[in-house]
């Protein structure tokens, strides 16, 4: 039985499926506002998060992100996903994470729901290296890492993160290289 409930969907996506854009002849071309598309509703157990890393890796390689942008992307994800089961749900297996993830010719956007209890907001400000508390520092990796990372409580119960990253031309995002 596949506790994963995946839906794929490449190409383009939503109602702004195209964007127009003009060739240097003057003619007009279809530029697809989303490269990839992907969709996971897991249980929140970690032996799930291998699952969705792989996720995030084949998104991120397809947008263009090298090998060193990929792993900081995956390790955000990672963290986002490991504090839903820690705090949202501590450790219960049997919440649901949903994972969105879109691919477009220039970003890498991520948004992971939860319906478990809402944090602290005193959770939600990153651990500095060197403080005194015990872990912490997913928020402070995610923060380092991604371009954008906002969190949204939801009605009902729960919150969404929802973090970005855009891909740089000239090869690696000045905030990756402050990790390594």
């Amino acid at each position: 039985q596949n506790s994963v409930d995946f839906r794929y969907r490449r190409g383009y996506s939503g109602s702004r499926a195209r964007d127009l854009g003009r060739r240097g002849d003057g003619s007009l071309t279809m530029k697809p506002p989303v490269k990839k598309y992907m969709m996971a509703i897991v249980p929140s157990r970690s032996e799930e998060i291998q699952r969705i890393r792989d996720l995030v890796e084949d998104v991120a390689t397809d947008v263009g992100f090298d090998a060193h942008q990929r792993y900081f992307i995956v390790l955000a994800v990672n963290e986002a996903i490991a504090n839903v089961i820690e705090h949202a749900y501590k450790g219960d297996k049997t919440g649901k994470i949903r994972v969105d993830l879109r691919g477009g010719k220039t970003k890498i956007d991520v948004r992971i729901r939860d319906w478990g209890a809402t944090p602290d907001p005193d959770v939600l400000r990153a651990q500095e290296p060197g403080q005194e508390r015990d872990g912490g520092y997913g928020i402070h990796i995610m923060q380092n890492v991604m371009d954008k990372v906002q969190y949204a409580t939801k009605a009902g119960g729960g919150t969404e993160l929802h973090m970005v990253k855009f891909l740089k031309t000239n090869g690696k995002s000045e905030r990756t290289k402050t990790l390594v």
